[in-house]
């Protein structure tokens, strides 16, 4: 139990163990800093709206079968400050052990382990972005541009520029001239 106690407190993840009647039993620092947890408070005390329906869903299923372990991972984004912080949450409710077979316990007791993914979620819209648009102009890449208009159920119509003598522009006044130029008309398209 010590041991257990140690490993939560000491977590770098926001850790929040409670019992089933949803009272903060163990908390780990983090949890306790990042989102004011205390314990004995409830659990559900500052509670993001879809946390607390994760829970839910899964006390739902430990009423249907209490003799099984569940657990769900859901993400949900949240303002602290002027900063937006996008937190993982895993989620997992087991049954309580009985000591003695002839004891009967439909209780449970939960977990539930925060994990700041900011840094992985800002990582992933990057390089979404540099997969569908142009470096240099900003403007959708050809591939990106024709999956949009292949899902469009509008009728489109489309203009197609050229940009005459470019490569002799390139040439004569240099490759940034003629990156700059581009620039200038991507601007203009926006």
């Amino acid at each position: 139990r010590r041991l257990m106690e140690r490993i939560i407190k000491d977590s770098s993840d926001g850790v929040n163990a409670f019992d089933g009647l949803l009272k903060i039993s163990e908390a780990s620092q983090s949890a306790k800093q990042l989102f004011n947890t205390k314990v004995g408070n409830d659990l559900f005390n500052h509670a993001d709206p879809t946390v607390v329906e994760a829970v839910q869903v899964l006390i739902a299923k430990h009423c249907a079968d209490p003799s099984k372990i569940h657990s769900t991972t859901m993400e949900f984004s949240t303002q602290v400050g002027a900063r937006t912080v996008h937190l993982e949450v895993v989620t997992t409710i087991s049954p309580n052990e009985r000591t003695d077979a002839t004891q009967h316990d439909d209780g449970f007791a939960g977990c539930l382990i925060l994990r700041d993914v900011t840094a992985r979620r800002l990582y992933h819209e990057r390089l979404r972005y540099l997969a569908e648009h142009d470096e240099l102009t900003g403007l959708l890449n050809r591939r990106e541009f024709a999956a949009r208009l292949d899902v469009s159920k509008e009728a489109r119509q489309i203009a197609v520029l050229d940009v005459e003598r470019f490569s002799g522009v390139c040439a004569t006044l240099g490759r940034d001239t003629g990156d700059d130029m581009l620039r200038t008309i991507a601007t203009h398209l926006r």
